[in-house]
C-alpha cells in the first residue's frame, strides 16, 4: 500500500491574545507520504510555514518528520527542525 497527501499553500491569519502582540500571515504547507507492505513500513511528512509579522518582520519554519519499520521489527523516528 502506498498513499501520498499534499498540496498548495494554504492561507493563515493568526491574531495575538493580549492586546499587546502583533499579528501575522502568511502560507502554510502539509504534505506526506507513507508506504506499506507485509515487512516493511515508512512514511515521510513536512510542513513548511512562510509568513510575515505587521511589523514586516519573516517568519519561516520548515520540518521533516520521518519514520520507518524493518522486516525484524525494529523502528526508527526522526525528526527536524529548521527556521
Amino acid at each position: 500500500m502506498c498513499a501520498a497527501a499534499g498540496g498548495a499553500g494554504h492561507h493563515f491569519n493568526a491574531t495575538p491574545f493580549d492586546a499587546g502582540g502583533t499579528s501575522h500571515s502568511g502560507l502554510f504547507t502539509v504534505r506526506g507520504g507513507f508506504n506499506l507492505n507485509r515487512q516493511s513500513a515508512n512514511g515521510t511528512f513536512i510542513f513548511t510555514v512562510n509568513g510575515r509579522f505587521e511589523d514586516g518582520s519573516r517568519i519561516s519554519l520548515h520540518e521533516v518528520e520521518h519514520l520507518n519499520a524493518t522486516p525484524t521489527g525494529a523502528e526508527f523516528f526522526f525528526g527536524r527542525c529548521r527556521d
